[in-house]
Protein backbone atom coordinates (compact mmCIF):
# COMPACT_ATOMS: atom_id res chain seq x y z
CA UNK A 1 0.00 0.00 0.00
CA UNK A 2 1.11 3.51 -1.12
CA UNK A 3 0.15 6.59 -0.61
CA UNK A 4 0.81 10.31 -1.51
CA UNK A 5 0.04 13.82 -0.77
CA UNK A 6 2.01 16.69 -2.59
CA UNK A 7 0.00 19.83 -3.15
CA UNK A 8 -2.08 20.62 0.50
CA UNK A 9 -4.51 19.15 2.07
CA UNK A 10 -7.70 21.56 4.09
CA UNK A 11 -7.00 22.16 7.68
CA UNK A 12 -9.43 19.12 8.56
CA UNK A 13 -10.27 17.50 5.75
CA UNK A 14 -8.65 14.14 6.55
CA UNK A 15 -9.93 11.52 8.61
CA UNK A 16 -7.82 8.12 8.97
CA UNK A 17 -7.94 5.22 11.12
CA UNK A 18 -4.47 3.77 10.57
CA UNK A 19 -2.52 2.32 7.35
CA UNK A 20 -1.44 -1.14 8.56
CA UNK A 21 0.20 -2.20 5.47
CA UNK A 22 1.33 0.64 4.61
CA UNK A 23 4.75 0.42 2.43
CA UNK A 24 5.46 3.86 1.03
CA UNK A 25 4.50 7.49 2.44
CA UNK A 26 5.18 10.82 0.07
CA UNK A 27 4.21 13.52 1.94
CA UNK A 28 5.94 16.01 0.36
CA UNK A 29 3.40 18.82 1.14
CA UNK A 30 0.55 18.61 3.44
CA UNK A 31 -0.15 22.65 3.27
CA UNK A 32 0.70 24.91 0.76
CA UNK A 33 3.77 27.06 1.24
CA UNK A 34 1.81 30.21 1.38
CA UNK A 35 -0.27 28.68 4.19
CA UNK A 36 3.25 27.47 6.37
CA UNK A 37 4.44 30.82 7.83
CA UNK A 38 1.19 31.76 9.06
CA UNK A 39 0.18 28.89 10.43
CA UNK A 40 3.00 28.58 12.11
CA UNK A 41 3.06 32.30 13.71
CA UNK A 42 -0.33 31.77 14.68
CA UNK A 43 0.01 29.06 16.44
CA UNK A 44 3.41 30.46 18.43
CA UNK A 45 1.81 34.14 18.71
CA UNK A 46 -1.95 33.52 19.32
CA UNK A 47 -2.36 30.01 20.71
CA UNK A 48 -5.30 30.96 22.11
CA UNK A 49 -7.48 31.90 19.75
CA UNK A 50 -9.15 28.34 18.45
CA UNK A 51 -7.89 25.97 16.57
CA UNK A 52 -5.95 27.05 13.67
CA UNK A 53 -5.54 22.71 11.70
CA UNK A 54 -2.25 22.89 12.52
CA UNK A 55 -2.53 19.67 14.50
CA UNK A 56 -3.51 17.86 11.98
CA UNK A 57 0.06 17.26 10.44
CA UNK A 58 1.05 15.50 13.77
CA UNK A 59 -1.84 13.35 14.01
CA UNK A 60 -2.04 12.52 10.28
CA UNK A 61 2.31 11.30 10.92
CA UNK A 62 1.37 9.13 13.64
CA UNK A 63 -0.94 7.27 11.42
CA UNK A 64 2.28 6.25 9.26
CA UNK A 65 4.11 4.37 12.45
CA UNK A 66 4.47 1.34 9.99
CA UNK A 67 5.21 2.54 6.86
CA UNK A 68 8.93 1.31 5.33
CA UNK A 69 9.55 4.36 3.37
CA UNK A 70 8.69 7.67 3.95
CA UNK A 71 9.04 11.10 2.31
CA UNK A 72 8.24 14.30 4.40
CA UNK A 73 8.70 17.94 3.78
CA UNK A 74 10.65 19.99 6.34
CA UNK A 75 8.00 21.85 7.38
CA UNK A 76 6.15 18.72 9.02
CA UNK A 77 9.08 18.61 11.42
CA UNK A 78 8.57 22.37 12.73
CA UNK A 79 5.19 21.31 13.41
CA UNK A 80 5.88 18.48 15.64
CA UNK A 81 8.34 20.46 17.33
CA UNK A 82 5.48 22.98 17.92
CA UNK A 83 2.83 20.72 18.71
CA UNK A 84 5.45 19.19 21.04
CA UNK A 85 4.31 15.35 19.92
CA UNK A 86 7.79 14.19 20.54
CA UNK A 87 8.35 15.13 23.87
CA UNK A 88 4.69 13.40 24.91
CA UNK A 89 2.84 10.76 22.82
CA UNK A 90 4.59 9.69 19.25
CA UNK A 91 4.65 6.42 17.92
CA UNK A 92 7.82 4.14 17.09
CA UNK A 93 8.18 3.64 13.58
CA UNK A 94 9.56 0.58 13.71
CA UNK A 95 9.44 -0.71 10.22
CA UNK A 96 11.44 2.59 8.83
CA UNK A 97 14.14 1.30 6.81
CA UNK A 98 14.24 4.83 4.30
CA UNK A 99 13.50 8.17 5.16
CA UNK A 100 13.82 10.71 2.62
CA UNK A 101 13.77 14.54 3.18
CA UNK A 102 12.71 16.63 0.34
CA UNK A 103 13.75 20.59 1.52
CA UNK A 104 14.84 21.25 5.34
CA UNK A 105 15.63 24.55 6.84
CA UNK A 106 18.36 24.30 9.33
CA UNK A 107 16.15 25.17 12.12
CA UNK A 108 14.20 22.47 11.61
CA UNK A 109 17.51 19.71 11.58
CA UNK A 110 17.30 19.74 15.24
CA UNK A 111 13.25 18.40 15.00
CA UNK A 112 15.12 15.62 12.35
CA UNK A 113 16.98 14.54 15.47
CA UNK A 114 14.05 13.95 17.80
CA UNK A 115 12.10 12.08 15.04
CA UNK A 116 15.32 9.46 14.43
CA UNK A 117 15.36 8.60 17.96
CA UNK A 118 11.81 7.27 17.01
CA UNK A 119 13.11 5.44 14.28
CA UNK A 120 15.27 2.94 15.66
CA UNK A 121 15.77 0.62 12.53
CA UNK A 122 16.44 3.44 9.96
CA UNK A 123 19.28 2.28 7.27
CA UNK A 124 19.27 5.45 4.91
CA UNK A 125 18.81 8.98 5.17
CA UNK A 126 18.12 10.92 1.92
CA UNK A 127 18.25 14.98 1.88
CA UNK A 128 16.83 16.70 -0.82
CA UNK A 129 17.97 19.95 -0.16
CA UNK A 130 19.21 21.77 3.05
CA UNK A 131 18.84 25.25 3.59
CA UNK A 132 21.28 26.89 6.16
CA UNK A 133 20.88 31.02 7.06
CA UNK A 134 24.38 33.39 6.70
CA UNK A 135 24.88 32.17 10.35
CA UNK A 136 23.68 29.12 12.06
CA UNK A 137 22.97 28.48 16.01
CA UNK A 138 25.75 25.78 17.27
CA UNK A 139 22.99 23.94 19.36
CA UNK A 140 20.81 23.33 16.01
CA UNK A 141 23.79 20.80 14.55
CA UNK A 142 24.70 19.62 18.15
CA UNK A 143 23.39 15.67 19.05
CA UNK A 144 21.76 15.71 22.89
CA UNK A 145 21.59 12.32 22.60
CA UNK A 146 22.42 9.91 19.67
CA UNK A 147 19.59 8.51 18.10
CA UNK A 148 19.67 4.30 18.21
CA UNK A 149 19.62 4.01 14.59
CA UNK A 150 22.69 5.63 13.95
CA UNK A 151 24.51 3.73 16.29
CA UNK A 152 23.38 0.61 15.10
CA UNK A 153 21.59 0.44 11.52
CA UNK A 154 21.98 3.51 9.43
CA UNK A 155 24.33 2.56 6.85
CA UNK A 156 23.89 5.26 4.17
CA UNK A 157 23.32 8.95 4.15
CA UNK A 158 22.57 10.99 0.47
CA UNK A 159 22.67 14.58 0.18
CA UNK A 160 21.30 15.76 -3.39
CA UNK A 161 22.14 19.44 -3.06
CA UNK A 162 25.51 19.91 -1.94
CA UNK A 163 27.04 23.36 -2.13
CA UNK A 164 30.05 22.82 0.32
CA UNK A 165 28.94 25.59 3.27
CA UNK A 166 30.62 24.81 6.52
CA UNK A 167 27.49 24.16 7.74
CA UNK A 168 26.59 21.76 5.30
CA UNK A 169 30.19 19.99 6.18
CA UNK A 170 29.65 20.49 10.18
CA UNK A 171 26.24 18.40 9.87
CA UNK A 172 27.80 15.55 7.49
CA UNK A 173 30.23 15.56 10.40
CA UNK A 174 27.08 14.77 12.67
CA UNK A 175 27.09 11.62 10.86
CA UNK A 176 30.20 10.81 10.16
CA UNK A 177 30.96 10.87 14.11
CA UNK A 178 28.05 8.85 15.17
CA UNK A 179 27.04 6.70 12.70
CA UNK A 180 29.16 3.70 13.69
CA UNK A 181 28.03 1.33 10.23
CA UNK A 182 27.96 3.71 8.11
CA UNK A 183 28.79 2.54 4.35
CA UNK A 184 28.33 5.41 2.47
CA UNK A 185 28.03 9.05 2.43
CA UNK A 186 26.68 10.54 -1.10
CA UNK A 187 27.08 13.88 -1.52
CA UNK A 188 25.45 15.53 -5.19
CA UNK A 189 27.28 18.55 -5.84
CA UNK A 190 25.56 21.40 -6.70
CA UNK A 191 25.85 24.09 -9.83
CA UNK A 192 25.79 27.01 -6.38
CA UNK A 193 29.21 25.46 -5.34
CA UNK A 194 30.52 27.16 -8.23
CA UNK A 195 28.86 30.19 -8.74
CA UNK A 196 31.98 32.38 -7.84
CA UNK A 197 34.52 30.76 -10.35
CA UNK A 198 34.64 33.29 -13.95
CA UNK A 199 34.63 29.93 -15.98
CA UNK A 200 31.06 30.08 -17.83
CA UNK A 201 31.29 26.38 -17.60
CA UNK A 202 32.31 24.04 -15.25
CA UNK A 203 34.49 20.81 -15.95
CA UNK A 204 35.53 17.90 -14.57
CA UNK A 205 38.48 18.84 -13.48
CA UNK A 206 37.07 21.60 -11.67
CA UNK A 207 34.32 18.61 -9.80
CA UNK A 208 37.35 16.75 -8.50
CA UNK A 209 39.22 20.09 -7.31
CA UNK A 210 35.74 20.56 -4.69
CA UNK A 211 35.58 17.08 -4.60
CA UNK A 212 39.54 16.97 -2.78
CA UNK A 213 39.28 20.33 -1.08
CA UNK A 214 35.75 18.91 0.97
CA UNK A 215 37.04 15.70 1.63
CA UNK A 216 40.09 17.36 3.18
CA UNK A 217 37.60 18.83 5.31
CA UNK A 218 35.86 15.82 5.76
CA UNK A 219 39.12 13.97 6.92
CA UNK A 220 40.06 16.13 9.77
CA UNK A 221 37.98 14.46 12.29
CA UNK A 222 37.51 10.93 13.48
CA UNK A 223 34.76 8.63 11.85
CA UNK A 224 32.31 6.15 13.82
CA UNK A 225 32.61 3.97 10.86
CA UNK A 226 36.28 2.48 9.51
CA UNK A 227 34.32 1.27 6.10
CA UNK A 228 32.26 4.35 5.27
CA UNK A 229 33.09 5.27 1.63
CA UNK A 230 32.77 9.43 0.71
CA UNK A 231 30.85 9.53 -3.06
CA UNK A 232 31.13 12.58 -4.98
CA UNK A 233 28.34 12.93 -7.80
CA UNK A 234 26.11 15.52 -9.05
CA UNK A 235 23.14 17.02 -8.00
CA UNK A 236 19.79 15.96 -9.52
CA UNK A 237 19.17 19.87 -9.33
CA UNK A 238 21.99 20.68 -11.50
CA UNK A 239 22.37 21.52 -15.14
CA UNK A 240 24.17 21.22 -16.80
CA UNK A 241 25.50 17.95 -15.48
CA UNK A 242 28.87 16.75 -15.87
CA UNK A 243 30.33 13.68 -16.19
CA UNK A 244 32.10 11.58 -13.14
CA UNK A 245 31.69 10.49 -10.10
CA UNK A 246 33.82 10.46 -7.44
CA UNK A 247 34.90 7.75 -4.25
CA UNK A 248 37.01 8.22 -1.93
CA UNK A 249 37.84 5.48 0.81
CA UNK A 250 39.25 6.56 4.38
Amino acid sequence: MSITIEDGIGKRSLVVDSFPSLVDADIDRMYRESDETSLIYHRCNEPDEGDDGLDVIPKFVKKLSNVKHLKLWGFIFETLEVENVLATSFPTFINLVTLEVSIIKAQQVRTLFSFLQFSPNLESLVFGRVIFPDEVNEDTLTLDVVPYCLLRHLKSVEFQDFEGQLSELDLVQVFLQNAGVLQSVILGISSHSFVNSQKKKRTAEDVEDFSNKIMEQLLMYKWASTDCVIKFSTSPFSSPKPKGSFKYVL
